[in-house]
């Protein structure tokens, strides 16, 4: 300031004209410098730690040191192949705390259920069976109960522990405000390329972050990628979100999110039967039903006694199914007059299901199991599963995969239609 302060006063022993010429370029010149260095300081404090690599790698550290939590999250994924459509959800509440507590809870229909230790005493529940165990102590191996709540129980954590994990690239868009536990939450989003896993046909993956701006935890997520079947040339396009209806870490979870939280008629037992294998299921009682079929008609198992059945768990996305329920129809039109009762059971969208069958001209009644009842009481893990229950209301055989009709038939003879 000085040095310009000289430089002025020299000037106005000049004459007018050219003193205001020459004061002018000074002018502009050290405004120049002062925009200059501030654009200097700003770039040099915000760009390292603003960029978007640099904000997955907060992400990263801040997951990798999380050792108290509350997540409150629903996972939707679709997958499109050609005109088919498949889609999943569901809501998952995962939690850690001191002293080993933790608790995962989800209403996956098939897995669903609550593992939880509160300290003291852990407690199983599988809502399938709606049936309940109680272990003084911790559960350190979860063994058959049930595997896949416990692989839930640090899923977000690795998940976002993993952000930077074959990262290509990445870039901030504009931020975005989302509504989180009834409040307004400021976030950072961030669009991320990275490379496919080994094994998956995919050239990229492409996920967006919806982080945080008061801590560099995720708040959402929207995923895609397409993966081509280098047999077939087939694409199958996936998409997947992740909402966050509570986001809670460190002081902020309290002892209650470790508390079992059982519905009211649930029956405590001494052990589980396990997951029943095909092999298991043979001689149980029937899983009784009273559902709407694709056309609207109800069906109840009450009023088929004396009758066989025959169930076939199916998709309209699934190969092997297609296969065989050509087949199935065939034994409907051969046996209804013997005793025999069959059904379909999808768990798809019904105006999917009513066209294809529709399409493909099949006669038996599809009972639209959305709600999972059937395919979570007989613990269907594979499609097409083919149940046949006997004319006493047990089963008779659990048959595992796509069958041809010759063995299917002779299944039906074993159950009592010949």
């Amino acid at each position: 300031m000085l040095q310009v302060a000289q430089v002025e006063l020299r000037i106005t022993r000049l004459p007018t004209r050219i003193a205001a010429r020459m004061t002018g370029r000074l002018r502009f010149q050290r405004a120049l410098v002062v925009v200059f260095a501030a654009l200097a300081v700003f770039n040099s404090s915000a760009s390292p730690n603003d960029s978007a690599e640099a904000l997955l790698q907060q992400v990263h550290a801040a997951y990798a040191d999380l050792t108290q939590f509350r997540f409150d999250a629903t996972e939707t994924t679709i997958t499109r192949a050609g005109d088919l459509e498949r889609r999943s959800e569901s809501r998952t509440v995962t939690a850690a705390g001191d002293v080993g507590r933790f608790r995962v809870e989800s209403d996956h229909p098939i897995d669903g259920g609550m593992i939880a230790f509160d300290g003291e005493t852990t407690w199983i529940y599988l809502a399938k069976r709606n049936q309940y165990r109680r272990i003084e102590g911790a559960l350190l191996d979860g063994g058959d109960d049930s595997p896949e709540l416990l692989r839930l129980k640090n899923h977000l954590v690795d998940r976002y522990q993993g952000i930077t994990q074959r990262l290509r690239t990445a870039r901030l868009l504009p931020p975005e405000t989302l509504q989180v536990d009834g409040r307004g939450v400021e976030c950072r989003v961030v669009e991320a390329a990275y490379d496919a896993p080994r094994g998956l046909a995919a050239e990229q993956i492409i996920r967006t972050y919806w982080i945080a701006s008061e801590q560099p935890l995720v708040y959402r997520e929207s995923s895609a990628f397409e993966a081509k079947n280098p047999a077939s040339g087939r694409t199958t396009a996936v998409t997947q979100q992740i909402i966050f209806h509570s986001v809670q870490v460190g002081g902020q979870v309290s002892a209650a999110a470790f508390a079992p939280q059982l519905p009211n008629d649930a029956r405590q037992v001494a052990d589980f039967d396990g997951a029943a294998g095909p092999s298991a299921w043979a001689g149980r009682p029937a899983v009784a039903f009273e559902e709407k079929d694709l056309t609207g008609t109800i069906h109840r198992s009450a009023e088929l006694d004396g009758k066989v059945i025959l169930l076939d768990f199916w998709a309209t996305w699934c190969v092997p199914c297609r296969v065989e329920l050509p087949g199935i129809e065939s034994l409907h039109r051969e046996f209804a007059a013997e005793g025999l009762a069959v059904f379909g059971v999808n768990d798809e969208r019904s105006d999917k299901a009513r066209a294809f069958v529709e399409e493909h001209g099949f006669s038996f009644p599809t009972l639209s199991d959305a709600a999972g009842l059937l395919f979570g009481g007989y613990e269907v893990r594979t499609i097409p599963t083919t149940v046949i229950i006997g004319r006493d209301g047990t089963v008779s055989s659990y048959l595992v995969g796509a069958h041809t009709i010759e063995e299917l038939r002779q299944a039906l003879s074993e159950a009592g239609i010949k």
